[in-house]
């Protein structure tokens, strides 16, 4: 989906996910995902 709509940092961030998921270092997963700045579906609902 980054590539198809030239989305570079979601690009990015996806193929680091993808490199530490295939070397197994778990704690660095955990990061990404807690870092990555995105709203939860919750967050957004409970503005509208």
């Amino acid at each position: 989906m980054a590539s198809r709509y030239n989305l570079e940092s979601l690009n990015h961030y996806a193929q680091e996910i993808i490199e530490s998921v295939e070397s197994f270092d778990i704690a660095k997963v955990e990061t990404l995902m807690n870092e990555y700045p995105i709203k939860s579906y919750k967050e957004r609902d409970e503005r509208v």
